[in-house]
């Protein structure tokens, strides 16, 4: 990775809207070039939240050049091959693949005890999804850029359960990383795997399911409905069965 691919700033509104006005400034930024902020005063997350940006985590935005995605369409799998290989960036460093799950579309979450749920003799106990990252992939122009938030140094409070890296770590007992190695391992994921062969759905289908926090035939909700998770369509999106029987397809939903 050469020196001028990542450009790092202390402190900005946010990553995505510092690559885009670069990018307009140089139209001809090559695939794979990143901005990096060190705090955000603006940052947000999918379907226009704001993503709480204290010091010490991970801000990032990636340039994905449309030249990346010729050869095949897989464009509505931006944003969950991101996601996956953010998670494998993080399986690199230690993380644990039984703790660190990602969960539909882009979510890295972490799979701990609830400490809201104190043991009980004989009641093993209960479990909470805390979220650890996500991912936010805005086109821009006939381009992409992917913008990667985790949690590294500490969790925002916010109205989820969060989780950090460092003491995901030091839970399964493995030394904390710093935010610089994070980065790069981020980085050298996603150049990673946006320069394979061509990957065909039924490959990415495969590889989602090893990372998914959810199993085939799991009951999960959404707003007020629920039903039986049935794994990911060709398009990557979230195939369910409802009670009724009936079949129905999710393409940007919080699930739980």
């Amino acid at each position: 990775m050469s020196r001028d691919t990542l450009e790092i700033v202390p402190r900005t509104e946010s990553t995505q809207l510092e690559l885009k006005n670069r990018l307009a400034a140089e139209p001809d930024l090559e695939s794979f070039f990143a901005v990096q902020a060190l705090q955000q005063t603006g940052g947000r997350g999918r379907q226009g939240r704001s993503w709480v940006s204290p010091k010490g985590n991970l801000y990032l935005s990636v340039l994905l050049r449309r030249e990346l995605f010729q050869k095949v369409d897989t464009h509505t799998w931006i944003p969950i091959r991101v996601a996956m290989a953010a998670m494998q960036a993080l399986l690199s460093l230690g993380g644990d693949p039984s703790v660190i799950k990602l969960k539909w579309p882009n979510d890295l979450v972490c799979v701990l005890p609830n400490e809201s749920f104190p043991n009980q003799k004989g009641v093993p106990q209960k479990l909470a999804l805390q979220k650890l990252g996500g991912i936010l992939v805005e086109k821009v122009g006939e381009h992409y850029i992917a913008g990667i938030g985790i949690n590294v140094a500490s969790s925002p409070e916010v109205d989820q359960p969060t989780q950090f890296l460092h003491r995901v770590f030091w839970i399964k007992g493995n030394s904390a990383v710093d935010l610089s190695a994070v980065c790069r391992s981020v980085m050298e994921a996603i150049r990673e795997e946006f320069t394979s062969d061509p990957v065909l759905p039924s490959v990415l289908k495969a590889r989602f399911s090893r990372l998914s926090v959810f199993s085939e035939g799991q009951e999960i909700s959404w707003r007020d409905q629920m039903g039986i998770y049935q794994g990911l369509g060709d398009w990557g999106e979230l195939l369910i069965q409802l009670k009724s029987g009936e079949s129905t397809s999710l393409f940007s939903e919080d699930i739980s």
